[in-house]
């Protein structure tokens, strides 16, 4: 006997499994929707500015670590917009779209398959970008250079990886970024060493929750799953705060977007 399971039926489980991700309960998600939207509505904005920032100043700002600062940066800005435009409007209507079976489709498709599509996209700009810092000889081994930059030896990651051209730089520019490779090298470093900091403090504790919701067992009240699934909202703001705490050429030129954007407003 085959089992048909109705649309009801499918949407009341991606209610629940949905809500482990990014709210705590139903009955909540509207008081908690508010404070994730101006979060996520502040995170959507810095990152976008970001983003517009390295496009204009490309030459200045673009090289073989920043490209990995910008892939993450629009990793966060392609998060917050579907946090802000789908997955919040959702829970504020009280899931009642999701009763529809092709809202159901589009909010599997978009919050599940986009998802893990940003999860093996992270893991390959990381391997590549890593690859280039501490292993260059390796990465020349599995890669291909050409005009248009270094890519992954792998086919199905060709297309994926983001880098950037090599190019031999003068006799004055070589002596000078060696002089200066140590102290570029700490800043790296504690680069991400606060984004996995970040990471752990902002988004391990949402996916306790989640798991103890999937395995029902509830050890924490409602207020304190709220407070987590704000922390995860957080951590699309904070990512933009340490790229300019650290970062001063893209922190001045973000600077002059912003100036630029409120003169035009």
């Amino acid at each position: 006997m085959h089992i048909i399971h109705e649309p009801a039926a499918t949407a009341e489980r991606l209610i629940r499994y949905s809500t482990t991700l990014f709210c705590s309960s139903p009955n909540s998600l509207i008081a908690a929707c508010p404070s994730q939207l101006v979060v996520n509505i502040s995170a959507l904005f810095l990152n976008g500015v970001i983003i517009v920032t390295f496009v204009k100043n490309r030459h200045l700002l673009l090289n073989d670590f920043t490209v990995h600062i910008l892939s993450l940066t629009v990793i966060n800005w392609t998060t917050g917009f579907m946090l802000v435009f789908f997955v919040t409007p959702c829970h504020a209507l009280n899931q009642t779209s999701l009763r529809n079976r092709m809202n159901c489709a589009a909010y599997r498709g978009l919050t599940f398959l986009i998802a893990y599509m940003i999860l093996h996209i992270h893991f390959v700009i990381c391997l590549d970008r890593w690859m280039a810092l501490l292993a260059p000889i390796c990465l020349e081994l599995f890669s291909e250079t050409d005009r248009s930059g270094s890519n992954m030896g792998y086919r199905q990651h060709r297309k994926v990886s983001l880098a950037v051209a090599v190019s031999d730089s003068g006799e004055v520019e070589h002596r000078k970024r060696q002089r200066s490779w140590p102290s570029q090298k700490a800043r790296n470093t504690m680069i991400f060493a606060c984004l996995t900091l970040a990471q752990i403090i902002l988004w391990v504790p949402n996916t306790i929750i989640a798991l103890c919701r999937l395995q029902n067992a509830p050890f924490y009240k409602e207020d304190l799953r709220n407070v987590f699934g704000l922390l995860s909202c957080w951590l699309l703001l904070v990512d933009s705060l340490i790229y300019l705490t650290f970062l001063p050429n893209l922190r001045s030129e973000t600077v002059k977007t912003l100036r630029l954007c409120i003169c035009n407003c």
